[in-house]
């Protein structure tokens, strides 16, 4: 996930960096992609400890929450990095969140 970040990062050139120097997209990116991938552990960590299965789906209201928290918990992590170079507000985090979770619907 972070090499494939950074490779986006460089590739894409991001618009909603405020900070625009190229010579440093592809560390931004895989610092992206790895932050990214450390978000989901504490919640992989609590389905363990509820006694879900990995890959499981809970059922009833807990099933939904983490059935949400599947879908964009890495929008938190990558935003714990993009937050040193891009100021994040409401609309970004919440367009993020909602491109997470309808990308993951739809792929």
């Amino acid at each position: 996930m972070a090499l494939g970040t950074a490779l986006g990062f460089i590739v894409n050139r991001p618009r909603l960096l405020e900070y625009r120097d190229p010579n440093h997209f592809a560390l931004i990116g895989f610092l992206v992609g790895a932050a990214a991938m450390a978000a989901e552990l504490p919640k992989s960590f609590l389905k363990r400890r509820l006694g879900i299965a990995p890959g499981a789906q809970a059922s009833g209201i807990r099933g939904l929450v983490f059935h949400v928290t599947d879908q964009t918990d890495v929008v938190f992590g990558a935003w714990a990095v993009l937050a040193c170079v891009a100021t994040p507000t409401w609309a970004r985090i919440g367009g993020s969140i909602v491109t997470m979770y309808v990308g993951h619907q739809l792929i």
